[in-house]
């Protein structure tokens, strides 16, 4: 079992703590994951916070009374100060019963996070990588505001805080990538991919592999993200000769884990990372 599989951090460590929040990425730092994987979206003042979905759903947080929401709202037509104002460490989602939750959690912008590793007393924090996801779907790009100033803002903000060395960017819409690519020439980028983007750009699903490597050398992709059941219908190897990374997702099962290092995956992205670098230390 190649010992260098890189452990990347979903959302933090969405199993255990609210995703997207800093007792999460906390998480994920303690048990030394290699990297984290954050999402990135614009609020309607033209902020970057780290939130997953377009929405923010009163099933997972409530307002500064202690009420949850009663509709949901769009995170591009909400001000950075009404997201602070409510609490994402109250609510547990219950796909992760291990979640440990934490009240007063507000919701963290770009800048947040920086300072937090900066800040950070635990060494790991001055190292780990970082996978920026910008959210974006080709499908319905009136989600968030133009991909040309989200990404002008991000790249702005990972420049101001002197964090381009530690960070890659990644998307499930190439239309970001495209202007990642115009926007920073030695940026590096990720390629994310899953059964809805591949029918949006009418690739079949057992067929992937050479319309995705067309794709990824149009913005010089370094870095592939499958959904892991993709991995089973094709093989890794031409992949590695287009001189991509894989790191597949959403990986918390050990079998799962297992099952696609030995097919030549890179990494993994995990709910998990505690567990799964265990695991990587074991095997």
């Amino acid at each position: 079992m190649n010992s260098h599989i890189e452990i990347q951090g979903h959302r933090g460590s969405r199993g255990t703590h609210p995703e997207n929040t800093w007792p999460s990425f906390a998480t994920a730092i303690a048990t030394e994951a290699d990297v984290i994987e954050m999402d990135l979206l614009m609020t309607q003042d033209g902020e970057i916070v780290l939130h997953h979905d377009f929405c923010i759903h009163p099933i997972f947080l409530k307002d500064s009374n202690g009420s949850p929401l009663k509709e949901n709202k769009w995170v591009k037509d909400t001000s950075l100060a009404e997201l602070k104002s409510y609490d994402f460490g109250q609510l547990k989602n219950e796909k992760f019963p291990k979640q440990k939750m934490i009240t007063g959690i507000t919701i963290l912008t770009l800048q947040d996070f920086f300072r937090y590793l900066e800040t950070s007393v635990d060494p790991h924090a001055k190292k780990i990588l970082l996978n920026l996801e910008i959210k974006a779907d080709p499908t319905t790009p009136f989600c968030i505001p133009s991909s040309s100033l989200v990404v002008k803002k991000i790249v702005e903000i990972v420049r101001e805080a002197k964090m381009a060395h530690r960070v890659y960017y990644s998307s499930f819409d190439f239309s970001i990538l495209q202007e990642l690519r115009k926007e920073d020439a030695e940026a590096t980028l990720g390629v994310i991919i899953g059964h809805s983007n591949l029918e949006h750009y009418a690739i079949g699903c057992k067929q992937w592999v050479n319309p995705l490597l067309d794709l990824a050398s149009q913005v010089e992709a370094k870095i592939l993200s499958p959904h892991y059941t993709l991995l089973k219908l094709s093989k890794i190897q031409p992949l590695h000769e287009a001189g991509l990374s894989v790191i597949p997702w959403t990986i918390n099962d050990p079998q799962i884990y297992y099952d696609v290092v030995k097919m030549g995956a890179n990494g993994i992205i995990t709910d998990y990372p505690s567990e799964m670098v265990k695991l990587k230390n074991v095997l």
